[in-house]
């Protein structure tokens, strides 16, 4: 082999090298961005949010970043709920909820609060497998105790509603209060609910409009829905 050749292939093989620390580097830098965005106080919304600036400041296409989260993930779980993520929303992929709750799972079992949250959701909803009340009561409770708001949230709506449980408004009060005091909008909206129809507590339409106004636009709806227990 000519001088030259070997130069080539030793430029080829620089490229290649440096080509593959780049992936990895913006696979880390996924990941990172995942652990900020995937936090105790994130819900879907946020969480697309963020994905749309890191798409824009990386200047990636969704598909490109689905391509690399499902070429790791195998790999390395950590990477499991942000790809749970995509395929339930759709994100760089056509929706795929099967594949969505086999990969929440993977990531529920590591201990993520987010994952345990949205693998409650696609059980209390039948979404990606067979409904289970049970179930979903037992991941919500998992991501609520960790910390979770939209857990804490759903886990009292478990409560005020009997999925996978008994009856119980205070316990439901409790946790809707909880996630509502960490700023999550869903629990402010229900610790609203609870505050102006007295559920568990007493009434207090000055805390439930406290309430819905910290809630923002979710709190409109709960204004809007019981207007008229107001007067």
């Amino acid at each position: 082999m000519g001088s030259s050749s070997m130069e080539n292939n030793e430029i080829l093989s620089n490229e290649n090298d440096l080509t593959s620390k780049n992936e990895s580097q913006e696979s880390l830098d996924i990941l990172r961005s995942w652990s900020s965005i995937s936090n105790p106080g994130m819900n879907d919304e946020h969480v697309i949010e963020y994905l749309d600036d890191f798409l824009s400041n990386h200047k990636q296409s969704a598909q490109v970043l689905f391509e690399k989260i499902e070429a790791v993930a195998s790999t390395n779980q950590d990477y499991a709920c942000i790809l749970g993520f995509l395929y339930h929303k759709g994100f760089g992929t056509n929706t795929n909820l099967r594949l969505a709750f086999d990969w929440y799972f993977v990531a529920a079992k590591n201990h993520d609060s987010f994952a345990q949250n949205q693998f409650g959701w696609l059980y209390a909803k039948g979404y990606g497998t067979e409904r289970d009340n049970d179930k979903a009561f037992y991941w919500y409770a998992e991501s609520a105790k960790q910390g979770h708001t939209s857990g804490m949230s759903n886990y009292g709506f478990c409560y005020e509603t009997e999925i996978g449980t008994r009856k119980d408004l205070k316990k439901a009060f409790y946790w809707y209060k909880r996630s509502a005091d960490l700023g999550d909008e869903l629990g402010q909206c229900n610790a609203g609910n609870c505050y102006l129809l007295g559920d568990a507590t007493n009434r207090d339409v000055h805390a439930a409009i406290l309430m819905f106004l910290k809630a923002k636009n979710s709190g409109a709806c709960y204004i809007m829905d019981n207007l008229h227990y107001l007067f």
